[in-house]
């Protein structure tokens, strides 16, 4: 699974802070 931070993204935090609400939302799944 590849995300592209560099399109549509205002900046480091918002990527940072999208990439650690995936990474709950798939821990939820596979928990």
């Amino acid at each position: 699974m590849t995300i592209n931070v560099h399109v549509g993204v205002p900046g480091p935090r918002a990527a940072v802070a999208l990439s650690r609400f995936a990474w709950k939302r798939l821990e939820g799944c596979h928990a």
